[in-house]
């Protein structure tokens, strides 16, 4: 190689390689740090409600037997929904039935009791009466049952009456169950209390049964709740509960929610391919190394070039000039023979040696100092064992002066 060459000759600086894989490199390399700065810079996990857990529902009814047989109560018997008359009937029996469900695995254990409130709607009067103590329960179903004396309670109201002057005044009838729960759902500790209430009117002659309908809300398209509906729900309260949830963690990309693991393997597979990338772009970065000609003729061929600090002195075996290195790249690969090379003094000089001959190349561009050591004709000095340009050019001559008389 030429000075020049040999100062050239080293692979391009890594930002130097090629552009398509350093292109990719950087934008594979950008997307691993979002992917895994935002990844981990967020828990995998999060806590939050999870609605539904469980479900407290429960069942009210009553019932009184008839003092004696009327056509208002054909079959004998107030069922739940009558109308009660104090007339017909002196007592009337309530009941309340509790049901707790969940689809998590849980267990739960409480108290449960009824009692009856009375109040005016005319004023701030009430009188709390417990109808039954609170009953220990284990399990998702309980049940309490009380009796009602029609005669105590309107003797009750009538002396409220009288005693406050509001004659005739309006007076309300709960039924309340209380409901206190303690256990676990799906892991996690619960705590609730379950108070519905079933609400009645009293009136002097009868108490009926209070429930409101819902007005639907303005502009609203779908069906009103009707009378029945009303009574229905009344009858049967329903509470839902929820216990804190694990959940995978999530991020808002794009209006789209991506999970926060998928982000970070994400990140590790980008960054995996972003080093894969980085390796092949080394490698096609170290193939771009300047080299001779003779050193890419020699890869072809098949034979190796060994650079030596200094060769052999040409009084060894007898030396032959090769004029075209691919020849001698043959030859040494024909003799098995490695290619020895030298440079001295800015010249190359590529030899081969089989022990009993020496075949030497140098590029004739760089045979030119040592021809005009020689004299001013240009060949180079008698057993020099190089040739000088011009003397190539005669031999070159001659062999095509000799091959146009052979024909």
């Amino acid at each position: 190689m030429t000075p020049q060459q040999v100062a050239a000759r080293r692979a391009p600086s890594y930002l130097e390689g090629p552009k398509p894989t350093l292109i990719s490199l950087c934008f594979l390399a950008l997307l691993a740090v979002v992917f895994l700065g935002v990844g981990y810079s967020r828990p995998l996990l999060r806590t939050a409600p999870l609605n539904d857990a469980y479900r407290q529902t429960g069942t009210f009814s009553y019932s009184a037997a008839v003092n004696a047989p009327t056509a208002v109560y054909p079959s004998g018997a107030v069922k739940t929904g009558d109308p009660i008359y104090p007339s017909l009937v002196s007592s009337l029996g309530l009941n309340f039935t509790y049901q707790f469900a969940s689809p998590l695995p849980h267990h739960v254990t409480g108290t449960i009791q009824l009692r009856t409130l009375v109040l005016s709607s005319t004023n701030t009067w009430k009188s709390l009466s417990t109808g039954t103590a609170a009953t220990p329960f284990t399990g998702d179903t309980a049940s309490v049952s009380t009796t009602l004396a029609l005669s105590g309670l309107y003797a009750l109201i009538n002396t409220v009456s009288a005693q406050s002057g509001v004659a005739g005044a309006n007076y309300a009838l709960d039924v309340q169950p209380v409901v206190r729960i303690t256990g676990t759902v799906g892991g996690n500790p619960i705590k609730a209390t379950f108070l519905p209430v079933l609400p009645f009117q009293v009136a002097p002659t009868a108490l009926t049964l209070d429930v409101p309908v819902a007005p639907a809300p303005p502009g609203a398209t779908y069906v009103a709740p009707t009378a029945a509906s009303a009574l229905t729900a009344g009858l049967n309260p329903t509470q839902s509960g929820s216990v804190p949830h694990i959940y995978p963690n999530m991020v808002s990309v794009l209006k789209y929610e991506v999970r926060v693991s998928l982000l970070r393997s994400g990140g590790v597979v980008l960054a995996v391919l972003a080093l894969l990338v980085g390796v092949l772009h080394d490698v096609l970065r170290r193939r771009k190394t300047v080299r001779s000609d003779e050193e890419q003729i020699a890869k072809q061929v098949g034979s190796l070039i060994v650079p030596v600090d200094r060769l052999a002195d040409v009084d060894g075996p007898a030396s032959l000039v090769v004029l075209d290195f691919a020849h001698l790249a043959g030859l040494a690969h024909y003799l098995e023979r490695p290619i020895l090379y030298e440079m001295r003094d800015g010249q190359r000089r590529y030899e081969v040696d089989d022990e009993t001959r020496r075949y030497v190349y140098q590029p004739a561009s760089e045979t030119d100092t040592f021809a005009g050591a020689n004299g001013a004709a240009g060949r180079a000095g008698e057993g020099s064992g190089l040739w000088s340009e011009s003397d190539r050019h005669e031999h070159r001559a001659r062999e095509v002066e000799a091959g146009a008389a052979a024909h």
